[in-house]
Formats: structure tokens, C-alpha cells, sequence
């Protein structure tokens, strides 16, 4: 029992990391006095998650991330659109809930999504977190690929999976970068995606 969670070990962490710096101990400077270290049950839990997936390139398809149509020779090969960055976030969705993967909810070996778009997935996947009391705060992509040049589509891929997420343009960060002719895309032969997200539980 104590004022804030009451973590033992925590706590004697603290106070080891402060009495090293011979900065007096955990009461001087958290006081059980102080309104504001008092454990708050009804406070919102935030969660991050991560995503990656990668898809091999091929000719005659359409390159497709984040429901953007790329100009380009080569297109993404899958099951679906194959949409990898779109995946990827999917993914970190799901992973900051705690709620398994993308496979396990929209699995490849279902023909009701043979060539689907993937902002359809992305639209069934806020509603599994929304069904689950999660809000999604902000989302961080990162493309990596060797060729084409993605800097002139970043702006409408974010307008595209905006209103799907919910947050404004500014909770959303999409980066693209090559591997500098190094790693699994530095022949040209795929291209690869890292997400990270934020999510916050909702308590009524």
C-alpha cells in the first residue's frame, strides 16, 4: 500500500539512481504530501507499437502504398494490393493493442481479400481497436526502397489514411529512404516498410 503505485523495486531503483548522485532521496524530491504522485486508476494507458513488411517487386502490377498509386514499371506482389506500407501500419496497430497480427485478422488464404485495397484493412483495423477502447494518437512510417523516388507522394499518402485514422496530418509522419545501395532493397528487388504508432486506451 503507498501513495503512488506502490512499486517496491521501483521505487528502491529511484532512489538508488538518486542517492548516486548525491542528490538527497525518492521522498525529497516525490512527496506522499504531493497531489500530483497520487495513483490515478481512472488514468488512460498509452501504448506504442511497431510494424515491418516487405513486398517483392514485380512487373504488371500497380505500386500501391498507402493508397497511392505510384507511377512506376514495377508494382508490389501479393495477396492484396500488397500495399506494404499500409501493412506495416496495420501491424503496429494491432501490435500496440496487444491484439495479434495482420495475418491472423485478414489472412492471405481467404479469397475475400484477393486483390483487396489495403485502406479497407486499414478501415477494419480501427474499427477492432475502437471495439477494443483504443484511439489512435499519432503514427510514424518510414519507406524504404531504392527506387522510385516517393518524395513527391508523401503528402497525398497522408491525406489518404488521415481520415481512416482519424487524426489530423500532423499526427502522421511518412519518411522515405534508400538503404544507400546496402540491406535487402539495394538491388531494387523489393520494397520494405517500418510503423510505429501511439495508441490510448478510452475509459468512459
Amino acid at each position: 500500500m503507498g501513495h503512488s503505485d506502490a512499486s517496491v523495486a521501483t521505487h528502491a531503483l529511484i532512489d538508488s539512481l538518486i542517492g548516486a548522485a548525491a542528490l538527497k532521496d525518492i521522498g525529497s524530491h516525490f512527496l506522499n504530501s504531493n497531489e500530483n504522485f497520487k495513483k490515478n486508476k481512472g488514468e488512460k494507458m498509452l501504448r506504442v507499437g511497431q510494424g515491418y513488411d516487405l513486398h517483392k517487386l514485380k512487373k504488371g502490377r500497380d505500386l500501391i502504398l498507402c493508397g497511392e498509386k505510384i507511377p512506376f514499371k514495377k508494382g508490389l506482389l501479393g495477396h492484396s494490393d500488397a500495399d506494404v506500407a499500409t501493412h506495416a501500419l496495420i501491424d503496429s496497430l494491432l501490435g500496440a493493442a496487444a491484439l495479434k497480427d495482420i495475418g491472423s485478422h485478414f489472412p492471405d488464404s481467404e479469397e475475400n481479400f484477393k486483390n483487396i485495397n489495403s485502406l479497407i484493412l486499414l478501415k477494419k483495423t480501427v474499427l477492432i481497436l475502437k471495439n477494443n477502447n483504443f484511439k489512435i494518437s499519432n503514427v510514424d512510417l518510414t519507406i524504404v526502397a531504392k527506387e522510385p523516388k516517393l518524395a513527391p507522394f508523401i503528402e497525398k499518402m497522408k491525406e489518404n489514411i488521415m481520415p481512416i485514422l482519424n487524426i489530423p496530418k500532423t499526427a502522421i509522419s511518412i519518411k522515405a529512404t534508400t538503404e544507400e545501395n546496402l540491406g535487402i532493397t539495394k538491388k531494387g528487388s523489393c520494397i520494405a516498410c517500418f510503423s510505429c504508432c501511439l495508441i490510448k486506451e478510452i475509459k468512459e
